[in-house]
């Protein structure tokens, strides 16, 4: 999944992307783990100007996973300005964990 997008508010964010499924493009997955983080999002952190995926704050609300090629939105609000980074990962029923989404910075005003 690499179409995670963000459109700002007043303080709030409305990320959308598109439901992967749970084997590759079929079916539904199970769960979405969407992440927060005032530094940018990796992976793997290997120093303190970035954030490792499970380090990031978890945000509260995911939907569930609509079957594949379905838009989803997720509005995260109660933000103060500034840039904040967002990534997702999904994962399948028997707890497969899907590559990190593409990284999307955000400016609150």
């Amino acid at each position: 999944m690499k179409d995670l997008a963000a459109r700002e508010g007043t303080g709030q964010v409305a990320l959308t992307w598109t439901a992967p499924g749970d084997d590759g493009t079929k079916g539904t997955a199970a769960v979405y783990q969407v992440k927060w983080s005032e530094l940018p999002i990796v992976e793997s952190a290997d120093h303190a100007s970035k954030c490792n995926f499970w380090a990031a704050e978890n945000v509260a609300g995911e939907p569930k996973p609509q079957q594949a090629g379905r838009v989803q939105t997720l509005i995260v609000e109660d933000l103060k300005p500034g840039a904040y980074y967002f990534a997702l990962k999904t994962r399948d029923e028997l707890n497969n964990e899907s590559a990190m989404s593409n990284v999307i910075e955000v400016e609150i005003k």
